[in-house]
């Protein structure tokens, strides 16, 4: 997938069905990120969103969904 494809899909795919968890920044204290699992184009996502101080989303991690169904 491209940069368009991922903007496409956090911005108007995502939504609070897909949430799997959130967890601890492991590089920043004290602040979380949302992990987020969904299909996409035919390709299972495993798509993880922190807040940053802006109160933007970004993108952490954004791959294929290796884990057990």
């Amino acid at each position: 997938m491209d940069d368009e494809d991922i903007v496409e899909c956090v911005s108007n795919h995502l939504n609070g069905s897909h949430f799997y968890k959130t967890m601890r920044a492991e590089k920043i204290p004290g602040l979380w990120q949302d992990v987020y699992k969904t299909t996409y184009e035919g390709c299972r996502l495993y798509i993880k969103l922190q807040i940053n101080a802006a109160q933007k989303a970004v993108v952490v991690s954004f791959k294929e969904d290796t884990g057990v169904i």
